[in-house]
C-alpha cells in the first residue's frame, strides 16, 4: 500500500471500485469487518473508518442487528469534458449499455428546429435509446440530429458511444454543450421503461451540443431516474471589481 496515503482511504478506494465494478448486487451483504481485517492486515479501527467513508458516500448501509449491505450508488457525470452517457460510465469503470428503442427520419418540431438552426418541418434524424447500468435501466435518451449526420448514423449500430463514433468516423470535433436540468415525475411510459412506479422523481436534461466550429449537431433530451443519478457542477464567484471614488 502507498505509505503516503492513510490506510483507511486506500481501503475505501479499493472497496469502492469493487462495488462500482458490479462484484456486489444491490442489497448484498457486504464483506464483514473480520474478513477485511484479515484481507488487508490492518486494525478493526482502520476497517471501520474505511467502511464509514463508503456509508457516508451512499455505497453501503448499516442495519442494526443485521450487518452491512450494498446500496446502489448514484452516478455523477463529469462537468467536463463533454461526454455521452456511455463515455461517462466507461470513464468511471462502470458497465453500461444502450438499447435502441426507435429511430428514423422525422420533421423537426419548432423547438428542435430552432436549436439546430433549421426551419420548422425540415427533416432530422431521431433516435431514442434506453441506457442501463449493470443491466438496470437508468435513463431514456432522445436525440435529434441534422439530416446529413443522420445519413451516417442510420446505417450504424446505434447502441454505441455516438460522440466517439462521429469523431473517429467523420473527424468531427466536438466543442461544447448548453444544458437545462429540471426535476419532475415520471409518466406512465417512462416509468414502464425505467422499471419504477409512475410518479417516481426523475431528472430531465435538455442539451444542445455544438461542434468546435459552432454548428449545433445534436439536441438531446435525457430522462434519468432520480434515485440512481445526480448532476454535479462547479461554480466560481469571481472577485468583484472595486470602483474608487473621486478618481
Amino acid at each position: 500500500m502507498d505509505a503516503t496515503t492513510p490506510l483507511h482511504h486506500q481501503i475505501a478506494t479499493a472497496l469502492r471500485c469493487e462495488i462500482q465494478s458490479g462484484q456486489f448486487a444491490q442489497g448484498d451483504h457486504f464483506t464483514t469487518e473480520k474478513q477485511l481485517v484479515a484481507r488487508f492486515g490492518v486494525s478493526v479501527t482502520t476497517v471501520r473508518r474505511a467502511l464509514q467513508t463508503l456509508v457516508d458516500e451512499g455505497y453501503l448501509v448499516r442495519r442494526a442487528g443485521l450487518g452491512t449491505f450494498v446500496r446502489r450508488p448514484r452516478f455523477e457525470p463529469f462537468s467536463s469534458p463533454l461526454l455521452g452517457f456511455l463515455e461517462e460510465m466507461a470513464a468511471r469503470g462502470i458497465q453500461a449499455s444502450a438499447r435502441v428503442l426507435a429511430s428514423g427520419e422525422r420533421q423537426a418540431e419548432s423547438e428542435v428546429a430552432a436549436q439546430l438552426k433549421l426551419n420548422a418541418g425540415e427533416s432530422v434524424f431521431w433516435l431514442r435509446r434506453l441506457h442501463s447500468v449493470q443491466d438496470e435501466p437508468v435513463a431514456i435518451d432522445e436525440s435529434f440530429w441534422p439530416a446529413e449526420l443522420g445519413l451516417v448514423l442510420a446505417g450504424q449500430d446505434l447502441a454505441i458511444a455516438l460522440y466517439s463514433f462521429l469523431e473517429e468516423r467523420l473527424g468531427l470535433q466536438l466543442g461544447e454543450a448548453e444544458a437545462v436540468i429540471e426535476a419532475r415525475a415520471a409518466n406512465a411510459e417512462e416509468a414502464t421503461l425505467l422499471l419504477v412506479p409512475e410518479g417516481t422523481p426523475v431528472l430531465v436534461s435538455k442539451r444542445t451540443v455544438y461542434a468546435a466550429d459552432g454548428r449545433p449537431i445534436d439536441v438531446d433530451r435525457t430522462i434519468v431516474r432520480g434515485d440512481r443519478y445526480r448532476f454535479q457542477t462547479r461554480m466560481v464567484r469571481r472577485p468583484q471589481r472595486r470602483v474608487g471614488l473621486g478618481q
